[in-house]
């Protein structure tokens, strides 16, 4: 009896297993997702879904659309010129702030609609948007003008009655070219418009100026020919003038721009003074011993030394002058170079003073040294090492004597008044060496017209104001 009644307990407990797990597979067939009648099952396990923790993920939601950022409207103030600046190359920026108690700061982007123009300050509104996708050396942000509320012109520095004198130009921006020292450019506007020189020629004609913008209506200019350098300057010059569109002042320096904004000539402003010129040289000591013209400012003053030259000026001993005259100050000069330079605008006033001139007979029975040599130009001047070597003495019948190096000989002369003609002197031909002086001291005299006697010195003047032959008694 025990024995059958384990075997049906053990039955039943198989039955009643097999019936659990029918439950189960009941219950998860009713649990999982429909499909289509006659559609196969999926074979792979269900995804394991991870309990949410609150956080969000960085993994976008493909059935949500991407938010797009919302564009803004900003006040911008912008200032009344632009400046050099370098964002991805060097560039000109605004200067632009938010707010009017700020200070400016440097704008590298650009602002679609809205076109500047210097020596005006603006109020504006601006749309300020983000760029999708930029491209990896541009802005990440679009700005577009919405309105200019405000354009207000700012007062420039006074340009006109001023006589501006070229510094450099500048040819592409950034390569810059002195001015050439062989001549002088300026310009000055005043109510009849503009006038000046271009490095050869004479021009004048209209000009306009509105805020910080200019204007240089047709030059007409003279027809004078000129080397072909000064030429070639002379076009860049007035090629520059009829392009410019902007301008600025900093200190005594006036810079124009072309309508990109590039700056194209630089000038600096000149006092323009008068000037008082003795008939007479003298030695003073600057950097070096040297002779120094004697100069005055006003007529009641006493003569100074003067230490620098006049560019353009030919002085000329027996002379007194009265000059007008250009001063530039010179933005970097040498260490041991003056800070000014003078240039002469006008000849006034030339008389020749009666007690330095005498007749012939003043320059006869003395025997006469060349000590030096005057050039119009300074680079040219020198001192005669041995002037014992090179003398004229002149004789009552007309003739001259000359002791030329190791040569000597004679020949004639006329004298009228001042005025004075050497005709070629007949003299031995030996070789003085390669250093001699013989052959310009020869030269020179068949080109001196008038002759100057001034505090006991002898000054022979060449023809064309191209130099002066400086004499002394000899010991």
């Amino acid at each position: 009896m025990l024995g059958k009644e384990l075997f049906t307990l053990k039955r039943g407990g198989s039955l009643f297993q097999l019936l659990a797990i029918g439950v189960l597979f009941a219950f998860a067939v009713a649990c999982s997702p429909t499909t289509d009648s006659g559609s196969e099952q999926p074979t792979s396990e269900p995804d394991i879904v991870e309990p949410s923790t609150g956080e969000e993920t960085d993994e976008p939601d493909e059935t949500d659309e991407p938010e797009t950022a919302v564009p803004v409207t900003k006040t911008f103030f912008i200032g009344a010129e632009q400046v050099d600046c370098v964002g991805f190359v060097p560039q000109r920026c605004y200067l632009v702030k938010e707010s009017v108690e700020d200070d400016y700061s440097y704008f590298y982007d650009s602002i679609e609609g809205f076109e500047w123009v210097a020596g005006f300050e603006y109020e504006i509104l601006v749309e300020v948007s983000e760029i999708e996708n930029p491209p990896a050396d541009g802005s990440s942000v679009a700005y577009r003008l919405v309105e200019v509320v405000s354009q207000t012109a700012v007062p420039q520095p006074e340009i006109n009655n001023i006589r501006w004198t070229l510094v450099h130009s500048i040819v592409g921006g950034d390569a810059i070219v002195p001015a050439p020292d062989w001549t002088d450019i300026y310009f000055k506007i005043d109510e009849n418009g503009v006038s000046g020189n271009s490095g050869c020629n004479q021009f004048n004609g209209s000009v306009t100026i509105e805020g910080a913008t200019i204007s240089f209506g047709p030059l007409a200019s003279t027809r004078m020919a000129c080397g072909e350098d000064t030429m070639s300057t002379e076009t860049a010059v007035l090629t520059s003038l009829q392009e410019a569109a902007t301008y600025s002042v900093q200190k005594n320096q006036l810079t124009f721009r072309n309508s990109d904004g590039l700056p194209t000539l630089v000038f600096t402003a000149a006092e323009e003074i008068t000037l008082f010129i003795g008939p007479e040289q003298v030695e003073c000591e600057g950097v070096a011993p040297q002779y120094c013209l004697l100069v005055k400012e006003n007529l009641e003053d006493e003569y100074t030394y003067f230490y620098d030259f006049i560019r353009f000026f030919d002085w000329q001993p027996g002379f007194e002058y009265e000059l007008r005259v250009a001063v530039n100050e010179i933005a970097e000069p040498l260490a041991d170079a003056s800070s000014l330079q003078y240039t002469l605008i006008e000849i006034v006033n030339q008389t020749l003073v009666e007690a330095t001139v005498e007749g012939a007979d003043a320059i006869l029975n003395t025997v006469w040294q060349w000590i030096r040599f005057d050039s119009p130009s300074e680079e040219h001047n020198f001192e005669v090492g041995t002037p014992e070597k090179y003398t004229l003495q002149f004789l009552a019948d007309g003739t001259y004597q000359i002791t030329n190096d190791c040569n000597v000989g004679n020949g004639r002369y006329t004298a009228d008044g001042s005025s004075i003609a050497f005709e070629p002197a007949m003299t031995t031909l030996a070789f003085c060496g390669e250093d001699s002086l013989d052959m310009q001291f020869s030269q020179d005299l068949q080109h001196v017209v008038t002759y100057v006697l001034s505090d006991g010195s002898l000054y022979l003047n060449l023809k064309y104001d191209s130099g002066n032959i400086v004499m002394t008694p000899m010991p």
